[in-house]
Parts: C-alpha cells; structure tokens; sequence
C-alpha cells in the first residue's frame, strides 16, 4: 500500500500478506477490507492506521459489503442468499446493529446520507420458478435510528440488476435506472416519502453494462 500526499509525493509505504482493498479513509482510520484472493466477495473488514497498516480494530469477517461511509458500513453474510440481517458497524468503536433486510430481499448496493440519518439500499432483481418469471428489484429506505423502512414507490429494475445510488444534500435520493434500451434519473426525498419520485427529462447515455449514475457535490 502506498500513501501519497496531495503533492503526489510519497507518504509511507507497508505491505501485508493476502489482498488488502482500501475502502474509505476516515477518521477513525483506513477501512479495508481483506480476502484470500482477488474476487472473493467473503471479506474481513479492519481499521488500520492509514500511514502504517498497522490494526487499529477489527470489525467483522466473512461478509459481503454493502455501503461504505465515513463513519459506518454496512454489511451482510457473504454466505446468505436471503432474508439475511443487515448489520451497520461504526467505524470509531466497532459497535454494531443488526436490521432486517426489506422485505426479505438481500441488498447488493448502499449508500449512506451525508448527515448519516438513512441507509439507501438497492434490492435487484431476480429470476424465479424456474427464470420462468421476474421479480423486479426495489429501492428501499433504512431509518438508522429508528430502524423501519420505505420502499421508493414506482421504481423496479430487472433481473439481476440494481439501482444506481446517490445522495444530493441530505434528503434528495437520485437513483440510475439501468433497461435494456436505456436508464432514467430519478430524484426523490427522503423528508417527503409520499411524494411521488421524479422522473428527471435527462436520460443518461451508456448502457447499464458499464456505465452509472453518480451525484457530484
């Protein structure tokens, strides 16, 4: 692992055995997460010390993981299919909560809001009896502290494919909606969730093969 300063000069350097994947650095330390080899969804996620590597508190092992912020993530069993708890680490002490996933679904995809108060999760979509028939995919809201959740009204995906996620200020969800013949930008609020979502006239170019929806600051 090489750390450079903005310069791009070079801070430190350190080296561990496996594979060790920066996640987000924060105050509390670098977030990593660590596996066997390359492509393994089965991580453990450490704190370590950014400029040395060395561990500064070990949070969890063998979970897939969902959304990264800076001051928590959140993660699953990576051997769960469905129905799994969803469990949000803090990154400062470890402390953990454990929420069920919505609707019985298992998120592939989260992001915090800025001011940490939701957890927006990406449910896809799935094949069933037999690829025979599709059950579409979901946005849903997780109310951190109180720990309900909101599905995002009129939003589905297809089979095996997830919303792209992102927060604009604290309350404004924008999800990427990816179709085989294109995607809409959809804007909803998280402080108004029996407003209907918004359908934006831009139509991202692309396909969801490769491309996504990100909101810039």
């Amino acid at each position: 692992m090489t750390v450079t300063q903005r310069t791009g000069r070079v801070r430190a350097y350190w080296a561990q055995p496996g594979l060790v994947t920066p996640l987000v650095d924060t105050a509390a330390g670098l977030l990593v997460a660590r596996s066997g080899v390359a492509g393994d969804p089965a991580v453990a996620l450490d704190v370590v010390d950014p400029a040395t590597g060395r561990a500064v508190r070990g949070l969890a092992s063998d979970r897939t993981v969902v959304a990264v912020g800076a001051e928590a993530v959140a993660h699953v069993p990576a051997s769960c299919s469905r129905a799994c708890p969803l469990t949000v680490t803090r990154l400062a002490d470890g402390r953990s909560r454990d929420y069920p996933t919505p609707d019985a679904g298992l998120p592939s995809r989260g992001a915090f809001s800025p001011d940490g108060r939701w957890l927006a999760l990406g449910v896809p979509g799935q094949y069933i009896n037999g690829r025979l028939s599709i059950r579409p995919g979901f946005v849903a809201l997780l109310d951190l502290a109180g720990g309900g959740t909101r599905r995002v009204a009129g939003v589905e995906t297809p089979a095996e494919r997830t919303a792209d996620l992102s927060w604009w200020r604290d309350d404004q969800l924008v999800l990427g909606v990816w179709r085989h013949d294109g995607a809409s930008v959809v804007l909803w609020s998280a402080r108004q969730p029996d407003e209907p979502a918004r359908v934006l006239e831009v139509e991202p170019p692309g396909s969801y093969q490769y491309a996504s929806v990100t909101v810039l600051p």
